[in-house]
């Protein structure tokens, strides 16, 4: 796909977005129905930062990232699925395993590139974006605990069985990406020879 194609359909998906986000806001501000306008600016203000970071990259990217945005920013927290659905955190904690281990291994394939390195052997692809992904779960509580305790939130619920349940979902749905990944890039490979 070029890339004022893939620039188009990111744009497209980011204006649908950006224009739920708005309706919702208008209508929540209209009708006060508790949504909060911190969580609209935060919807809208990560959609903004990650078309412009990542509106550039193959819409096969860019859609799963901000798909993964509006579960959790817009369903989760503008919507209430956090509170409505109980495992929806957990649901996404894995989600994000999944995902982060492709996020992995455009960086590990970026760095190579930059580096010239010879072909890197694709168990160590596969284990090192699974491990990037893992790495990411734990970041991410702590990420979570530092903002409970500066902006005075409860998004760990005070619980390190939340922590940690978060943290197995996210290396569950590493190991599951890590799988995915290693076939495809194994049948990539054998498509190749």
């Amino acid at each position: 796909m070029n890339k004022e194609k893939t620039r188009k359909i990111n744009t497209t998906i980011s204006a649908l977005l950006m224009l739920l986000y708005i309706i919702t806001a208008v209508v929540d501000a209209v009708t006060a129905k508790n949504i909060l306008i911190f969580s609209s600016v935060l919807c809208i203000g990560t959609l903004v930062g990650m078309y412009l970071i990542l509106g550039k990259i193959s819409a096969v990217y860019y859609l799963p990232a901000v798909t993964f945005a509006f579960f959790s920013m817009y369903l989760g927290t503008m919507l209430n699925f956090y509170d409505v659905i109980p495992c929806f955190d957990l649901i996404l904690h894995s989600a994000s395993g999944v995902l982060l281990v492709f996020v992995g291994y455009i960086v590990i394939m970026k760095l190579s590139e930059s580096e010239k390195t010879s072909k890197i052997p694709l168990k160590i692809i596969v284990l090192s974006s699974t491990f990037i992904s893992i790495a990411s779960a734990g970041l991410w509580e702590i990420w979570e605990f530092v903002s409970d305790i500066m902006l005075n939130r409860s998004s760990q619920l005070g619980s390190l069985t939340d922590t940690m349940t978060d943290i197995i979902a996210g290396t569950i749905g590493a190991i599951v990406g890590g799988v995915i990944l290693h076939i495809l890039l194994n049948n990539k490979t054998k498509k190749s020879e």
